[in-house]
């Protein structure tokens, strides 16, 4: 006796490939729980200053401001370049009485830090920061030095004074630093 085999049913119930692209996943919204968007705001910031937990320095005004009262409420999971960049030009502000600035139009405001009175920035990176005869009065904060990927730092007559810092050397793309007429000592 001799025994035939069925054909194979097999081929039948392969499942084709889908064609469909899987979701790519949602980034975690850090804004939903504000703890927790304060604390990886404070992990980002911690490098840049040792002022940051002090509110009567100029990086803790910013640092603040950040957290508390930046209308444009910047994600720390989706856009941690725009956090430090936004902590660096506020602790400018602060430092420099920049109520004060002949213009400072969308400073600390919710527009992009990028569209800020002579802020230019090339993708998401500062590179030129001019602000000259500006009605700076004070202190350059060394948290400026967050902006790593700065080519040209104007700020040409001013009233700023003080020690400029050693970090402005950690700059390493800065080929513009026009800083004259003001009262820099050392």
């Amino acid at each position: 006796a001799s025994m035939t085999a069925e054909p194979s049913k097999e081929s039948d119930s392969t499942p084709e490939p889908s064609l469909e692209a899987t979701p790519a996943p949602t980034p975690v919204d850090c804004n939903a729980d504000p703890e927790r968007r304060e604390e990886l705001i404070m992990e980002l910031l911690e490098g840049l200053s040792d002022d940051i937990d002090d509110p009567s320095t100029p990086a803790g005004q910013a640092a603040d401001f950040i957290i508390n009262g930046d209308p444009a409420m910047v994600d720390p999971c989706k856009d941690p370049t725009a956090v430090v960049n936004r902590f660096a030009l506020s602790t400018l502000y602060y430092s420099t009485g920049g109520e004060q600035w002949r213009n400072n139009d969308g400073w600390l405001g919710e527009d992009d830090a990028c569209d800020w009175f002579g802020v230019v920035c090339d993708g998401d990176n500062i590179v030129e920061l001019n602000l000259e005869r500006n009605n700076l009065v004070g202190d350059l904060p060394s948290e400026i030095k967050a902006l790593e990927e700065m080519r040209d730092l104007k700020l040409f007559r001013n009233s700023l004074e003080g020690t400029l810092f050693t970090e402005i050397g950690e700059l390493s793309n800065l080929r513009t630093l026009d800083l004259e007429q003001n009262g820099f000592t050392g």
